[in-house]
C-alpha cells in the first residue's frame, strides 16, 4: 500500500503565493489615482484655454476684416469681436474704454485708412502690445487682448493653482492684420 502523507497549509511553501493580495490593490489605487486625477484635471484645463485662444484669434481675424470694410467704425469692429468673445463669457465696452472689463480690443489704421477708425475699446489697462512692425499705408490691425482668468473664473477657470500652476494674471493676445478694400 501506497502511504499518503498529507500537508498541513503551514507545512506548503507554495499556499501563500496564492492568497490574494488585500491591502496591495488599495495602496496601489492611493498612489495611482492622485496624479491621474491632477492629469485629467490638466487636460480639461488646457483644452479650455486652447478653446478660448482659437476664439480670440477668430475674433481678431473678423475684426480685421470688418475694419477693412468700407464706412466701418470703431464701435462697428468691437461689436463684431464681440459677438466671438461673448460664448466664452467675455465682455467688454464696445462704445468707450474703462478698467474693469476682461478684454481690450486696440485697431490701428495705416496711413491711406480712414481717419476715424483707429481706437481702442474695452479695459485699457490689461497689458497688450500689438505684434508686428510698422503698418503700410493700405493695411489695418486689430489686436484683442483678454484676461484668461477673472474674479468668476472665465473664460478659463483656474483649477491648478492649488499645484503651482495659475492663469491668474495671464493674458491671451492675437493681432490680425489686412489690407483695406
Amino acid at each position: 500500500m501506497i502511504s499518503r502523507r498529507r500537508t498541513s497549509p503551514k507545512q506548503a511553501p507554495h499556499s501563500r503565493r496564492l492568497r490574494k493580495p488585500r491591502g496591495a490593490v488599495t495602496l496601489e489605487a492611493i498612489a495611482v489615482l492622485p496624479p491621474l486625477l491632477i492629469l485629467f484635471i490638466a487636460v480639461l484645463e488646457f483644452g479650455i484655454a486652447i478653446l478660448t485662444q482659437q476664439a480670440v484669434t477668430s475674433a481678431s481675424l473678423e475684426g480685421a476684416r470688418t475694419a477693412a470694410r468700407e464706412n466701418a467704425t470703431t464701435n462697428i469692429v468691437a461689436a463684431d469681436v464681440l459677438q466671438f468673445l461673448t460664448v466664452h463669457e467675455v465682455t467688454f465696452n464696445t462704445t468707450g474704454t474703462n478698467a474693469v472689463d476682461d478684454a481690450r480690443v486696440i485697431i490701428e489704421v495705416g496711413a491711406a485708412g480712414p481717419v476715424g477708425l483707429a481706437g481702442e475699446r474695452g479695459n485699457t489697462t490689461l497689458p497688450c502690445t500689438p505684434n508686428g512692425g510698422a503698418l503700410a499705408a493700405n493695411q489695418v490691425r486689430v489686436t484683442v487682448c483678454v484676461r484668461m482668468t477673472n474674479g468668476a473664473n472665465q473664460p478659463v477657470p483656474d483649477w491648478l493653482n492649488s499645484f503651482g500652476f495659475t492663469t491668474v494674471g495671464r493674458n491671451l493676445e492675437v493681432s490680425s492684420l489686412t489690407t483695406f478694400e
